[in-house]
């Protein structure tokens, strides 16, 4: 847990200076200025599950959290034809166990169920006024806990690069005000990562989004709860959550 609230804040330090810019007012004070069309988050309820075989499935809701931002794309203007669409993230689940606790012996497993993605995705798209669709791949670092069960198990996170696609749909013509589904998968049952993302605009200037995602992470090495730490079996993450998106969508 420190691990990750460590990373967490590394990643907070690290995203800064990308999305904001010292600006001076008219009296030579030193301001920081963030772009509205580089920094974006979500705020959402979460459902986690882990899933073995032989094992009461691991059942966990709490708060999810997202801090994103464009790289590249933050800075290239919406009007061209051909379009670059970038987003480097970070994702952190906190919440607590739902499900009847386990034990190893006589030790009860913890409460705490809590998911982190770490990562950067690229995509390359066709953009006109009605419409854009993008294809790409992201590269992500990501970590589960549900109670005592642990999603890497044998490491303390995994990588995976699963391919992407990316369609919007621009109401009258708005570059910002348009409907998003995101979708991708990297086609391997061994180590899974698939899932999809909707965002639905509720406001035409204030950039407020609903948002809907799920999500699938499938290890060979996981750790149930009531396992020893020596002992290593298939393990399926899923996490779904609904929430609010502030900031702009590119």
């Amino acid at each position: 847990m420190k691990k990750l609230l460590l990373l967490s804040a590394f990643t907070l330090l690290f995203l800064s200076p990308l999305f904001s810019q010292i600006q001076t007012d008219g009296f030579g004070q030193e301001y920081i200025l963030i772009s509205k069309d580089a920094i974006r988050g979500d705020i959402a309820f979460a459902q986690m599950t882990l899933q073995y075989k032989n094992i009461p499935i691991r059942q966990g809701s709490g708060i999810h959290t997202k801090l994103a931002g464009g790289i590249v794309s933050s800075f290239i203007k919406k009007q061209h034809r051909i379009m670059f669409y970038d987003e480097f993230y970070c994702n952190l689940s906190l919440g607590k166990l739902t499900s009847k606790p386990l034990y190893y012996y006589a030790s009860k497993e913890f409460g705490i169920a809590t998911a982190f993605m770490f990562g950067y995705e690229a995509l390359l798209g066709y953009n006109t006024n009605k419409y854009a669709v993008y294809g790409g791949i992201r590269f992500q670092l990501e970590d589960a806990f549900v109670g005592s069960s642990h999603l890497t198990g044998d490491k303390f996170m995994g990588f995976t690069h699963p391919y992407m696609i990316r369609g919007e749909y621009k109401i009258k013509g708005s570059p910002y005000y348009k409907i998003v589904f995101m979708a991708w998968s990297n086609f391997n049952s061994l180590q899974n990562n698939s899932g999809f993302n909707l965002d639905l605009p509720l406001t035409k200037h204030k950039r407020i989004w609903l948002t809907f995602q799920e999500e699938y992470l499938t290890y060979v090495n996981s750790t149930p709860g009531s396992f020893g730490n020596n002992e290593y079996t298939p393990g399926i993450f899923n996490q779904w959550f609904v929430g609010i998106k502030v900031g702009s969508l590119h």
